[in-house]
C-alpha cells in the first residue's frame, strides 16, 4: 500500500510502485525518500502514518500538519536530543510538502519508529496486575530524565499517558506520542490548566503522576476516574486510588499525589525536585505502622471472610441446583440406558459440574479482588468437582452403597493447584483440599446420624463453613510466606 497524504485526496490508496497518485497526481515519493504504508490518526491538527524509508526499508512514524509553528519547534528540539528513550529525528526530518493544485502546503515530521508495548498494552498482558514498586520507581525516574531533557529546551510534551509509554525490549522506558492530540479516552491525564490552554511543566507531571497510579493500582483513570478526582472540599474522597495498590512506600504514595495535585502550585516546582525526591526515597515500610494503602488489596481477615462466603453461598446454591438436577438427569440417563450405575454416574457429575461452577466462580471473584488473579480458576473448580462428583458414587455418596473409598477434595486440590504453584508454592493447598473436604464429609455425616436426615441441609452448610475455614486460611499463609 501507498497512500497519498493530500487531505482532499478522496482515493489515496495507490499501488507500491506508483510514483504519483493515480487519484489527484500529488507526489508519493515524500521527500524523495519515504513512502507513506499506513495511517495511524488524524484530528483538527495532526495526521499521523507510518512511512517506509526506501533504499533501507525503515519503518518511521511522519506526522503532518498544516500548521508550522509546534511541528518546526518539536522537529528543532528532538533533532538536537540523542536519548533512547525519545524518537529521534535526523536534520532533514522536518519538510514541507506541497500536495498537486493545493494553495496550502503541509508540515511534515520524520521521526523514529521505536518498538514496544505501550503501558496499556504491557499491563494487559500481565492481566492487568499491578506493577511492584521498585520497578515504578526505576521507571519514574527514566521518565522524568526523559522530561527534564525536554523541558530544558523550552518543549512541552503535553499528552502524557499509557499509550504514549513504551516498553522497549531491554526493559526501558521510551515516551513517543509527541505532536498528539488529546483523544476523549485520555481526558482523565489532562490537568485543569492544560484544558484551559494554560499549560506549564507541571502540566506533563500530573500526567505522569496518574499514569504511575494507574501502573500501581491497575485501575486506569480513564474508566475509574471517581478514584483519582478530587471532591469540593479538595480532599481526596474516602476511596482513593491509594486503597488499590500493593504496600508501597507512603513517601511514594505522597510523591504521586503531589504531582497529581489540583493546581500547578501544588505539584513538584521542577524535574530536579522529582528526581530528588526519588534518590532519597525510603522503600521499606515500617511495620509497625499500618499501610492504608495496601488494607484492602492483601490476604487478611477482611479476605477470609469473603472467600467463607463466597465458598458457601456457591456451594449452597450451586449444590442445590446441581442436587435437583443430578437426581432429575439420574432418572433420565438410568431409564435409557437401563444401568443405574451410568445414571447415578452422570447423574453425580452433573451435581458436581452445577456445584463446581458456583463456587468457582465465586472464588475467582474473590481472587481478582484480592492481592492476586490466578486464570481459570472457575475453570479447575468446576473441572475437579464434576469429577468427584462422577467418582462420589462408588462412596456411596450419591445414592449407591459401595465399599469404595473415596477422599473428596484430592482432585480439586490438585488441578488448583497447577494453578496456584504459578503464583508461589502451594504444596499444603492440596493438604488442606483433602483435609478440609475429609472434615467436611466427616461433620455432614454426624449431623445427620445423630439429628437425623431432617438436618441434612444443616450438615451440609457446616461442612461447607469448615472446608471454607481451612481453605481459606491456608490461602492467606501461603501468600503471606510468599512476600
Amino acid at each position: 500500500m501507498n497512500l497519498c497524504i493530500n487531505p482532499d485526496c478522496q482515493k489515496p490508496q495507490n499501488i507500491d510502485t506508483s510514483r504519483f497518485c493515480a487519484n489527484c497526481g500529488s507526489e508519493l515519493l515524500l521527500a524523495g525518500r519515504y513512502r507513506v504504508t499506513k495511517e495511524f490518526a488524524r484530528d483538527a491538527a495532526y495526521r499521523t502514518y507510518e512511512v517506509c524509508e526506501v533504499g533501507n526499508n525503515t519503518e518511521k512514524i511522519l506526522k503532518v500538519s498544516t500548521s508550522e509553528k509546534s511541528l518546526k519547534k518539536t522537529a528543532s528540539v528532538l533533532q538536537q536530543l540523542n536519548h533512547p528513550g525519545i524518537p529521534k529525528v535526523e536534520n532533514n526530518g522536518y519538510f514541507i510538502y506541497f500536495p498537486r493544485n493545493q494553495t496550502t502546503s503541509l508540515h511534515c515530521l520524520v521521526m523514529e519508529k521505536i518498538e514496544g508495548l505501550n503501558l496499556l498494552e504491557y499491563l494487559a498482558k500481565q492481566d492487568n496486575q499491578p506493577i511492584d514498586q521498585t520497578l515504578a520507581v526505576k521507571w519514574l525516574q527514566g521518565s522524568i530524565d526523559i522530561l527534564q531533557l525536554i523541558h530544558s529546551r523550552d518543549l512541552l510534551h503535553l499528552h502524557i499517558n499509557p499509550a504514549n509509554i513504551l516498553v522497549k525490549p531491554d526493559g526501558q522506558l521510551a515516551i513517543i506520542g509527541f505532536l498528539n492530540s488529546s483523544r476523549p479516552e485520555n481526558i482523565a491525564y489532562i490537568p485543569p490548566e492544560q484544558i484551559n490552554h494554560a499549560a506549564v511543566p507541571q502540566s506533563d507531571f500530573f500526567a505522569l503522576g496518574r499514569t504511575f497510579a494507574f501502573l500501581l493500582t491497575g485501575k486506569d483513570p480513564a474508566t475509574n476516574l471517581e478514584i483519582y478526582e478530587p471532591d469540593l472540599n479538595n480532599k481526596l474522597n474516602d476511596t482513593t486510588w491509594r486503597n488499590y495498590t500493593q504496600q508501597i512506600s507512603p513517601q511514594l504514595t505522597h510523591l504521586l499525589d503531589a504531582m497529581m495535585g489540583s493546581a500547578p502550585i501544588e505539584r513538584p516546582a521542577d524535574t530536579q525536585e522529582i528526581l530528588h525526591s526519588l534518590t532519597n526515597l525510603n522503600l521499606n515500610i515500617n511495620p509497625s505502622i499500618p499501610n492504608p494503602a495496601a488494607t484492602s488489596k492483601h490476604l487478611n481477615r477482611d479476605f477470609l471472610l469473603y472467600w467463607i462466603l463466597a465458598t458457601v453461598t456457591g456451594g449452597s446454591i450451586g449444590g442445590l441446583i446441581g442436587f435437583v438436577m443430578g437426581a432429575f438427569i439420574n432418572l433420565i440417563v438410568s431409564a435409557a440406558t437401563k444401568n443405574t450405575t451410568i445414571g447415578l454416574a452422570v447423574g453425580g457429575a452433573t451435581f458436581g459440574l452445577l456445584t463446581g461452577v458456583a463456587i468457582g466462580v465465586m472464588q475467582a471473584l474473590i481472587l481478582r479482588q484480592s492481592a492476586f488473579l490466578v486464570k481459570k480458576w472457575a475453570l479447575v473448580t468446576a473441572l475437579g468437582f464434576t469429577i468427584e462428583g462422577a467418582l462420589g458414587i462408588f462412596a456411596g455418596n450419591y445414592g449407591s452403597e459401595s465399599n469404595f473409598i473415596f477422599v473428596p477434595g484430592v482432585v480439586v486440590g490438585i488441578l488448583q493447584y497447577l494453578l496456584l504453584r504459578q503464583v508461589f508454592s502451594a504444596f499444603w493447598w492440596v493438604v488442606a483440599n483433602i483435609s478440609s473436604g475429609v472434615v467436611a464429609v466427616v461433620i455432614n455425616k454426624a449431623v445427620n446420624y445423630f439429628l437425623g436426615n431432617a438436618y441434612s441441609v444443616f450438615g451440609s452448610i457446616l461442612g461447607l463453613i469448615v472446608f471454607a475455614m481451612v481453605t481459606g486460611v491456608t490461602l492467606v499463609k501461603l501468600h503471606s510466606h510468599s512476600k
